[in-house]
């Protein structure tokens, strides 16, 4: 298993992309 930092900045590009789903999606779904 890798240990990927925090900071990461494709990790960071990632969560701002899902971050982005979510609010156009809407609360009705959860993305795991």
């Amino acid at each position: 298993e890798r240990e990927i930092p925090s900071d990461d900045p494709r990790l960071v590009n990632v969560a701002r992309v899902l971050d982005n789903l979510q609010l156009r999606l809407g609360p009705r779904r959860n993305f795991q």
